[in-house]
């Protein structure tokens, strides 16, 4: 794997565990809730991102992170092909530990997916990681 593409998954791991964090930070215990408290909070500086917005659209939720052009270039990454399901792989198995094994057990009981979305604060190219509930499954070991 490039370099480069290395550093995103370490960036988006890191960016991972702050959304855990602050998704158990939150309080309620429904995913509805969740999201709706996260997004109260945006934006959340999560360095070298920021997570903007936190919602539920098409039955998925979706974080939108804002990330500097120079910490991950967005423009790369959706050149680099494949860069998507390589980077979905390596953090699959993150999103059935620790703390966001709570929010990937709430998606696979209410069937909706968990996207990221990276945006880069320069130029708006956008980079998205889309994980559907059979994913989330799978990350949980089900």
């Amino acid at each position: 794997m490039n370099k480069n593409l290395k550093k995103t998954v370490l960036s988006l791991l890191v960016a991972v565990l702050g959304v855990m964090t602050v998704f158990t930070a939150c309080g309620p215990q429904d995913l509805t809730g969740l999201v709706e408290e996260l997004n109260s909070q945006c934006p959340v500086k999560q360095d070298p991102m920021t997570i903007e917005s936190a919602a539920i659209q098409d039955n998925n939720v979706v974080v939108t992170f804002s990330v500097p052009a120079e910490q991950i270039p967005i423009s790369m990454l959706n050149a680099v092909p494949g860069a998507a399901e390589t980077m979905k792989a390596q953090l699959l198995p993150t999103l059935g530990e620790g703390d966001f094994k709570d929010i990937a057990e709430m998606c696979v009981q209410e069937n909706k997916g968990f996207t990221f979305v990276l945006q880069n604060t320069k130029d708006g190219d956008k980079f998205s990681l889309a994980y559907t509930p059979e994913d989330m499954k799978q990350a949980l070991g089900k």
